[in-house]
């Protein structure tokens, strides 16, 4: 029995190791797509042509009552090619901080940077709200206004760092373009077993988009890259489900042994 109960203890260590981790660009097979998942915020970079180019939001349906704060940096000629370092981070009891800074490229001011916060309800929305995933699409298209021959979206330089949660996997490049037909967009995901809100996290990199010709309408939402933070409903990994099953094995084996020793 000693010895069991120091085998569980062994096993209930390493399952707690992962009930704490954060899985970067996580396999489809983490979360249940089927299930509902519950947008927290939004924050998105895109070109436009005289309207906001950054953004908070709390829902993917973006309107007067779901925009928490924007900014318009330039206008689309202007940011065309515009290389961004950006940072969206998190604080407990605080909330969301979304950052670009210029690093080369298009016709913005060297240096320029530019903030979007959210650290106070909205309506019914709180920047507080649980969440366990995050994620990120870049997308060029599906489809550009006449005048453009080819247009794209790339990210790169990716990091995510966590307080108090390990991290397993990396996050990779993303490319989106568009040439004339439909493209569809680059994601992926951050996954985590944890409420990512009641932890501090940063997601880094490098952004950048940009179109050939010259757009003869509008070009907005046609170039973007956004990320999203949500609650999905994850999927036990193997390691666990395998854990679990070992300790509720050995708990069944010990109770028919004190049934056939009575």
């Amino acid at each position: 029995m000693r010895r069991f109960i120091g085998a569980l203890a062994a096993c209930l260590t390493s399952g707690s190791a992962i009930a704490g981790m954060v899985t970067l660009n996580a396999p489809a097979s983490s979360f249940d797509a089927n299930a509902p998942i519950q947008t927290a915020a939004l924050a998105r970079y895109r070109i436009s042509n005289s309207n906001w180019d950054q953004l908070i939001s709390t829902s993917t349906s973006v309107s007067t009552s779901t925009i928490v704060g924007t900014s318009n940096i330039a206008t689309h000629n202007t940011l065309n090619n515009a290389r961004w370092n950006f940072n969206f981070s998190f604080e407990p009891d605080e909330g969301y901080t979304w950052t670009l800074q210029h690093v080369s490229g298009g016709r913005v001011t060297p240096g320029t940077v530019s903030t979007v916060t959210w650290n106070a309800p909205m309506g019914n929305a709180n920047p507080l709200t649980s969440f366990n995933a995050i994620e990120l699409a870049a997308e060029a298209g599906p489809s550009m206004p006449n005048g453009v021959s080819s247009a794209y979206v790339s990210v790169s330089n990716l990091h995510f760092s966590v307080s108090g949660l390990d991290t397993q996997g990396a996050l990779g490049n993303m490319l989106d373009q568009w040439a004339g037909v439909e493209a569809d967009s680059s994601r992926q995901w951050v996954v985590s077993n944890s409420d990512l809100s009641e932890h501090a996290w940063s997601l880094s990199g490098t952004v950048v988009a940009g179109f050939a010709g010259t757009p003869m309408g509008n070009i907005d939402e046609r170039l973007r890259f956004e990320m999203r933070t949500a609650a999905v409903t994850t999927v036990p990994a193997p390691a666990a489900i395998t854990l679990g099953a070992m300790a509720l094995g050995g708990l069944a084996h010990v109770r028919r042994r004190n049934r056939q020793g009575q």
